[in-house]
């Protein structure tokens, strides 16, 4: 009898400890699931938190390459919009200087004995430039914006008087006979060359 309530007993505890062991392999299975379940849930949130970052740089850069063109196209348009505005500008100077410039040779076309008298005071005062250019040619480096002041002044009449006298054209309602062959005389004078231009040859090269 002792020996079987010993075996009873020990059966007892084989199947306490059995159940216990039990009970714990399930707990440690119920854990390991629990962190798995965890694991799998950081890795998740891990790999949205990376797509999102990379679709949040991509976006960046997506937007630095649409304001890099926007720049870049503004930067064009408004290149070609100054190129326009100096081309215009040019094309109004030019048409301004042309207009000037018929309105000139009509004028000087149109005059005969006044054009000789002009003629006259514009080789004077030709005349005395070269003069007063010429005594100024010992002018040193300093100074020497005095001396192309009148240097300038000397050549614009000079071509004042070329462009007066190419524009003289015969006309029996324009010179009368004996004004043409004085015109013609001076014209042939005005021509002939030899007259000194100073910003291409200054007097201090002289010296």
């Amino acid at each position: 009898m002792v020996q079987m309530r010993i075996a009873e007993q020990e059966q007892r505890l084989q199947r306490e400890e059995d159940e216990r062991q039990r009970k714990e392999t399930e707990w440690q299975m119920k854990n390991v699931i629990e962190q798995q379940h965890l694991q799998r849930e950081e890795d998740e949130r891990r790999r949205k938190d990376t797509e999102r970052q990379m679709r949040q740089k991509i976006e960046r850069q997506e937007r630095m390459i649409l304001l890099k063109q926007e720049q870049e196209q503004l930067a064009l348009e408004e290149q070609k919009q100054n190129e326009l505005a100096k081309r215009l500008s040019q094309i109004t100077h030019e048409a301004e200087e042309k207009a000037r410039h018929e309105r000139r040779i009509a004028r000087l076309k149109l005059t005969t004995p006044e054009a000789l008298y002009n003629l006259r005071g514009l080789v004077r005062m030709k005349y005395q430039l070269d003069i007063e250019i010429w005594g100024l040619r010992w002018t040193r480096g300093p100074d020497r914006h005095i001396v192309e002041r009148k240097m300038d002044m000397a050549d614009a009449v000079l071509l004042e008087i070329i462009t007066m006298v190419d524009s003289w054209e015969e006309s029996d309602t324009t010179w009368t006979q004996q004004e043409w062959k004085l015109a013609q005389m001076v014209k042939e004078r005005i021509e002939k060359g030899g007259k000194r231009t100073w910003a291409n040859n200054p007097p201090w090269r002289d010296v």
